[in-house]
């Protein structure tokens, strides 16, 4: 069944309308239910939201780190987090298999108790920083970006928040640093 715009479904309950089976069953769909595995629980401790970033580069180059900037700011917020990034890199025959924790401190106006892991592949380096505008920044360099696709995922851990799509940003750059 389509899933339909709001717009659309609510013409189908207008005063005096009487939508139908197929009109209601679309309503239905269209919405994220509680026992959705992708989104039931979203808000709890531990519970796990894919795909938060999406991407594939088909530019050639070896000098291009990814820099994923997160929703904190190091001056501003108090929160952890843990990210999962996941793919594959083409020209690098690299599986990229990336962990970042840590937790962006207000008090400190610092990041702590960071750590970056990186499973299957010694090719790959990854970090994380404070960016110039007083952002935290995941990082990851893989030897060559040519075909490389990755997805990124959240769970929400100790105080954070639970992260969506949109939440975070994507720079590809030659810089160290943003």
């Amino acid at each position: 069944m389509p899933k339909r715009i709001i717009s659309e479904l609510k013409t189908f309950f207008k005063a005096g309308k009487r939508p139908t089976e197929k009109q209601f069953e679309d309503m239905l769909d269209s919405y994220v239910h509680l026992d959705n595995p992708d989104f039931a629980g979203s808000d709890e401790v531990g519970s796990v939201r894919t795909g938060i970033l999406k991407h594939l580069m088909t530019k050639n180059s070896s000098t291009h780190l990814y820099h994923i900037k997160l929703p904190y700011k190091v001056d501003t917020h108090t929160a952890m987090y843990y990210l999962h990034a996941s793919g594959y890199s083409y020209q690098s025959g690299e599986i990229i298999d990336i962990i970042w924790t840590g937790y962006c401190y207000r008090p400190s106006n610092a990041i702590s108790k960071t750590k970056t892991h990186i499973n299957r592949s010694t090719a790959i380096t990854a970090g994380q920083y404070v960016g110039t505008d007083s952002s935290v920044y995941l990082w990851f360099k893989v030897p060559n970006i040519y075909y490389t696709t990755f997805r990124l995922d959240a769970m929400k851990v100790g105080n954070g928040t639970m992260l969506k799509q949109g939440d975070v940003q994507l720079t590809v750059s030659d810089l160290a640093q943003l």
